[in-house]
């Protein structure tokens, strides 16, 4: 703004000068005008030749947490670089504001003073995903503050933001459910109990499988249930369609622009929530997002499988709305993917909306489940009956629960599904 106005000045001193014929005036005019002019070559002469390094501690961080940023600068250029002000990047919530930049001595080394400065700043990130830092902004100047220059430094460094999971494991439950079903399966792997284990008919077994024996005991139609014992297994289903979720909007910057809904970003903490609490228990946690078909091809070629629950947050914040696959299609290709698999696995599904049709489709998923526990939003008439008759544990959902107690609805419930 002061370089404008002294070239302001001086074009009405030149008018002056003009009007009223004075050549002092004209020499004023040309002053006035010409400063501004040599100090923005000055300044751009001046630009400085910097490389930039950033590290975050931690390099991953959950969602409200801080984390430390070091930007480490070295100056290349044969002149030194006075102190000033900085930003690490064009957005807000990432630039740690205005920063002081230190003075940098010249490449050579031979003068006073240091050629690598250190920046830090502390950062709380508010959104989930994967975060571009930087670049850094130096702001210059000349000495009479008539001249302000911003330039830009490449080397932006992601960081990883992700979902703030709940503790699942304060009461105790099994995974499985209440009636011991995990349990007896890894007792079977000492040779204590047989690795077929009975369980109820659902709709859509296969008459083939059907346990005579316990069927007699129990008086109720039972099938045989082939645990894979050697590696527990658990399925963890999101859905991120963004039709699901009708309060998306676009958010972000330039660097993180994303879908975001507070729906579907309630989903994640609760999905992410379960996947860390399998891996707790003994079970490979296996993430499958409907939108999705590389999740879901991963998981059909054993690439889907997190190893730590560092993976499986990692896979969750990299998570977002999409418009992908209808229901259909990716219910019909899980199916053959969790059939694949062998044995029947802990199935846990966050979903927005569910109409009839999609329930029909995602029917026979309950077969395959023990337990099959649904968790919906929205749902169409109807849909509720249809799944539980299928199997699945039908539990309604809104973004303002508290991901707690919503579990603790799930361990009360046990196994038992309502037919």
């Amino acid at each position: 703004m002061r370089g404008w106005g002294v070239t302001l000045a001086g074009i009405v001193f030149f008018l002056a000068a003009l009007i009223l014929g004075n050549r002092d005036l004209l020499t004023v005019a040309c002053l006035l005008v010409g400063l501004p002019l040599v100090a923005l070559m000055v300044v751009r002469r001046g630009r400085a030749e910097l490389d930039v390094a950033r590290n975050f501690v931690p390099d991953v961080v959950a969602v409200g947490d801080p984390t430390q940023v070091t930007v480490t600068v070295t100056n290349r250029a044969r002149r030194p670089v006075a102190a000033s002000r900085c930003r690490d990047g064009d957005e807000g919530e990432w630039s740690g504001g205005s920063l002081p930049f230190p003075a940098l001595a010249r490449a050579s080394g031979r003068g006073l003073g240091r050629v690598r400065g250190v920046i830090r700043y502390t950062v709380t990130p508010r959104q989930r995903g994967i975060h571009e830092v930087g670049p850094l902004i130096v702001h210059s100047g000349d000495g009479l503050g008539l001249v302000t220059w911003e330039r830009s430094y490449p080397g932006a460094q992601r960081l990883a933001v992700i979902p703030r999971v709940e503790d699942l494991s304060g009461d105790g439950a099994n995974l499985g459910g209440s009636d011991g079903a995990i349990d007896r399966a890894r007792l079977s792997l000492a040779g204590g109990t047989d690795d077929t284990l009975p369980r109820e008919y659902r709709p859509g077994d296969p008459m083939r499988r059907v346990h005579w024996r316990s069927t007699a005991r129990h008086g109720d139609l039972m099938v045989r249930q082939d645990e894979e014992q050697s590696d527990p297994q658990c399925w963890v289903i999101l859905d991120n369609r963004m039709s699901s979720h009708p309060d998306f909007e676009r958010s972000g910057g330039r660097s993180s622009r994303r879908v975001v809904s507070a729906g579907f970003e309630w989903s994640v903490r609760l999905a992410a929530s379960i996947a860390v609490h399998a891996q707790r228990e003994g079970y490979r946690a296996r993430l499958v997002a409907t939108a999705d078909p590389t999740v879901l091809d991963a998981a059909a070629n054993d690439r889907g499988g997190t190893q730590s629950a560092h993976d499986a947050l990692l896979e969750f914040a990299s998570m977002n709305l999409l418009g992908g696959l209808t229901h259909g299609d990716y219910a019909h290709e899980l199916e053959q993917v969790m059939r694949a698999s062998g044995g029947s696995r802990p199935v846990f599904a966050v979903f927005g909306s569910i109409d009839e049709d999609e329930a029909s489709r995602l029917a026979r998923l309950g077969v395959l489940g023990r337990p099959a526990t649904i968790f919906v939003m929205r749902s169409a008439p109807g849909v509720e009956q249809t799944l539980t008759r299928a199997g699945w544990r039908y539990i309604t959902v809104s973004e303002t629960d508290d991901i707690a107690t919503v579990w603790q609805e799930v361990t009360a419930r046990g196994s038992h599904v309502v037919h």
